[in-house]
């Protein structure tokens, strides 16, 4: 049985509502280890922190002088390696299938996940068709599919008949007051703006899955997640529930490559160490599909070919509640990594750390860096006084949009 409460915590002087899914009465314990943990990074500092806080920050950790730079180094490594890209959550799991990626509990020894997958939601898969930009629904069967084009057919149907009656309505009245004719005017144009987009969602349905061979990859897309989703780590999710699918949204979400992992959990411990509390990480592995999403509604997601956040290489600290001395202890020990070779790094003003780790503990090569941040360039990327980074996220992992899942897992 799932169950959802919420969470009140202190953070500065205000106290924020949380709300965090339930897998289980089971779960208890690991709900309880979790919310200890959101209450220590939240913990009223009683000075400035996050972005009101003085800080130095060091070069290291802020943009090159061609800006574009920082994007062309994490694009190099990429290329470098030359992994692969999830392009939606059935490409994800297929990657973490194979082994490409290590999963982060959401409580670690000196880390805690603060809002991973706070745009996830509860709707059905798709399959993401980047050429196109499209989202196309995933169905488990033959008798699925016709049942949602059926109905889809059926909405559209309604709905123009309700324009119908409406703009029949409209036209016989006699003198009308313009009060209620200009109402109902919003009506029919909200309900013809719907009917517009169900057509749009209905063309998509019919181009894929009126097409044999495209119809028999969507099937396949959705056995590959309902296999993964049978027996995940030991945890079974079922894929028609749409709580389930949240759940094992952020889950898939919570994955980075073992480079990165060792990265956060060296600067994790380190910070704990000094400072007794977690380290805040509210952003690991997207898919593009997600990158997109999120580019909807932060202007500062990257829009590139290969967003940092997709390699599995990169992470997002939140120093949202961290004072002047914890951030600069932070900015050191990021900047020490930079240094070493073994990271790129930038503080957003939007209260993170981006943080990508190389995967060799080394970076690229001058000239493929310097052909990836020419790349850049061209593409008009990056923008005098804004960086085009792909961790700044508008919504804060305190806010409604911050669900946090745990699981009753052990480390990878």
């Amino acid at each position: 049985m799932m169950l959802a409460a919420g969470l009140t915590l202190a953070g500065g002087c205000h106290h924020k509502s949380r709300p965090i899914v339930m897998l289980s009465k089971a779960d208890w314990a690991s709900q309880e280890l979790w919310k200890e943990a959101a209450q220590q990074v939240e913990e009223d500092r009683n000075e400035p922190v996050g972005s009101r806080a003085a800080v130095q920050v060091p070069e290291e950790l802020k943009h090159y002088s061609n800006r574009h730079e920082f994007l062309g180094t994490q694009v190099a490594e990429f290329r470098k390696e030359g992994y692969r890209i999830p392009q939606d959550y059935g490409d994800l799991a297929a990657i973490i299938s194979q082994g490409g990626l290590v999963e982060m509990p959401p409580v670690g020894k000196d880390y805690v996940l603060f809002g991973i997958g706070g745009l996830a939601d509860r709707g059905p898969f798709t399959r993401y068709d980047r050429s196109t930009g499209t989202s196309i629904p995933l169905y488990a069967d033959e008798q699925a599919i016709d049942k949602a084009t059926s109905d889809l057919a059926e909405k559209i149907a309604e709905e123009t008949s309700s324009i119908a009656e409406l703009s029949g309505e409209l036209r016989s009245a006699r003198r009308p007051d313009r009060r209620w004719a200009a109402s109902m005017r919003a009506r029919v144009s909200k309900e013809q703006s719907s009917v517009a987009s169900l057509e749009v969602s209905k063309a998509t349905m019919d181009s894929w899955y009126g097409d044999p061979v495209r119809r028999a990859g969507l099937l396949a897309d959705y056995r590959r997640l309902s296999f993964l989703a049978s027996d995940f780590g030991g945890q079974s999710y079922d894929l028609e529930d749409p709580e389930a699918r949240l759940e094992f949204k952020q889950r898939l979400l919570a994955y980075l490559r073992p480079a990165a992992r060792t990265v956060l959990e060296e600067i994790a411990s380190g910070y704990n160490r000094q400072f007794k509390r977690p380290l805040p990480i509210t952003s690991m592995i997207r898919t593009i599909e997600y990158q997109r999403e999120l580019g909807e509604v932060n202007p500062n997601a990257a829009l590139i070919t290969i967003p940092p956040h997709t390699t599995g290489l990169a992470f997002d600290v939140y120093y949202h509640y961290m004072t002047a001395a914890e951030q600069d202890f932070l900015m050191k020990e990021i900047a020490r990594l930079k240094d070493a070779g073994r990271v790129e790094a930038l503080r957003e003003t939007r209260d993170h750390f981006h943080i990508f780790a190389f995967a060799d503990g080394q970076r690229p090569s001058s000239q493929l860096i310097a052909e990836s941040t020419s790349e850049m360039a061209d593409t008009g990327l990056a923008t005098a006084g804004r960086s085009r980074v792909s961790n700044a996220i508008r919504w804060k992992p305190h806010a409604s949009l911050a669900r946090v899942v745990l699981h009753r897992r052990s480390r990878s």
